[in-house]
């Protein structure tokens, strides 16, 4: 998974890397969150994966499989409700 700590003003950040072209994503807007759907009975955890809106099929077309995409900026809410936090919408 991509996800980074890197300095920035002094401080470690995570960052998300673009599983295809290796650059952060800057702007979750920009981002895709991305995962192989396993068909089975009883299917295993599958890893995800981060690219750019403009990297998402050249990722897919280099890689065999049915992938499934979700909004990276819908990525952390979702992750948020999963852990029990509650995210204050405005």
């Amino acid at each position: 998974m991509p996800l980074k700590m890197v300095w920035k003003e002094g401080i470690k950040r995570p960052q998300v890397l673009c599983d295809q072209c290796g650059h952060h994503i800057k702007d979750a807007k920009n981002g895709n969150a991305l995962w192989l759907i396993k068909i089975q009975e009883y299917p295993e955890p599958e890893d995800i994966f981060f690219t750019h809106k403009q990297c998402t099929h050249a990722f897919e077309l280099q890689r065999k499989g049915m992938w499934g995409t979700l909004d990276l900026d819908a990525f952390p809410i979702q992750l948020a409700a999963n852990l029990g936090i509650r995210v204050k919408m405005t």
